[in-house]
């Protein structure tokens, strides 16, 4: 009996040994794949795997995956979640999805913690090595590792128009649009968006929320001239300008961020405007001095009138007293009034003020 079952081990070991032999797995990775993990689930250039069949048999089987990160093991497959293949004689072929599912592949230390929070793969050194497992009693057929590198994803930086640059309306059509190329990251697409500013408004909220000036799609390039079309205000305002970078299928490469930090542009309004705004300004000078004069004049009336007052009190005059204190009343109210007229038309003059200011942008 002993040499029986013997016997049977050493039969098994030699046809494992020769299936081993006729089984082939070849992994094909690129050197820097995307760190998106649902690239690796959706894109079949992330990565494929060939496995060749030389036997006359169909073989039941399970692939394993196992993944590290600078040397340390990150991520491996769950042998019960993973499908049962049935692979017939010849070659078979698969893709990042049927090993980099929810359901099949555990996620552990660094990478467990950036997934959940990104989506993505950290920074670093990698090693996949996936393997053929029998369905029956999970023996290894073939195995097949490949390095491969992630490095962070940065959005891009905003270059131009720069941030606070200022502009007249009506030459926005020449402004050229133009920020960095995307690192870490192939085939980018950069969704242009430039929204109108509105006051006590956060930038970020701006352009997310407010309705765009106009959008465009920048497709593998990294600048684009205002659209002719599209003209701004002859009376000027606030706006913002970002880019969203974007795979192929128009998916935002960074989702948590979206759009890169928006610049500021200043539309000044046009020369017809600001000459408005002068004549405006004017009216309001000289309706000022008009009611300054109007104020100074009422206020020495009344220091007169006190004056009188306090000479008729040294006479002990009561008639005068009487028809003084009555003319003081009256005196004191038309100052009063001429005083709320001067500060109402001295604030009308100072908003005027400012609004050529900015007209002629200063």
């Amino acid at each position: 009996m002993i040499r029986t079952g013997l016997l049977i081990t050493l039969i098994c070991a030699v046809f494992s040994t020769e299936l081993f032999a006729q089984v082939q797995v070849v992994l094909t990775i690129p050197p820097r794949p995307s760190a998106r993990l649902s690239d690796w689930q959706s894109r079949r250039d992330m990565a494929s795997i060939l496995i060749i069949n030389s036997t006359r048999k169909t073989i039941s089987a399970k692939l394993n995956a196992e993944l590290t990160l600078n040397g340390t093991k990150v991520a491996s497959t769950k042998f019960e979640s993973m499908p049962t293949l049935s692979l017939p004689p010849g070659q078979s072929t698969f893709y990042g999805a049927d090993i980099f599912s929810q359901q099949a592949i555990t996620f552990s230390g660094e990478v467990k913690q950036n997934i959940s929070r990104t989506g993505m793969l950290p920074e670093g050194n990698y090693e996949l090595c996936v393997s053929l497992l029998s369905a029956e009693n999970r023996e290894q057929l073939t195995e097949n590792c490949k390095n491969f590198s992630v490095s962070t994803v940065k959005m891009p930086t905003l270059l131009a128009p720069a941030d606070g640059s200022k502009i007249v309306s009506g030459i926005e059509a020449s402004i050229v649009f133009s920020w960095t190329p995307m690192v870490g990251s192939q085939a980018v697409n950069y969704r242009l968006r430039v929204v109108e500013l509105l006051p006590s408004q956060d930038l970020k909220s701006a352009i997310m929320k407010n309705q765009p000036v106009f959008e465009r799609l920048a497709t593998s390039a990294t600048q684009m001239v205002w659209p002719q079309e599209i003209h701004l205000p002859t009376e000027g305002g606030t706006f913002i300008w970002s880019i969203q970078p974007e795979d192929q299928s128009g998916t935002p490469l960074l989702p948590a961020e979206r759009f890169a930090q928006p610049f500021k542009i200043i539309a000044l309004p046009t020369k017809d405007q600001c000459l408005k705004l002068l004549t405006q300004l004017t009216e309001k000078q000289d309706s000022l001095i008009a009611i300054e004069e109007n104020y100074w004049q009422s206020y020495e009336l009344f220091l007169r009138l006190n004056k009188l007052y306090d000479d008729a009190e040294l006479r002990a005059d009561a008639y005068e007293i009487k028809k003084l204190q009555a003319e003081l009343k009256s005196s004191e109210g038309k100052v009063a009034i001429a005083k709320q007229r001067h500060e109402a038309a001295r604030t009308l003059y100072d908003a005027a003020v400012e609004r050529y200011k900015r007209c002629i942008g200063r």
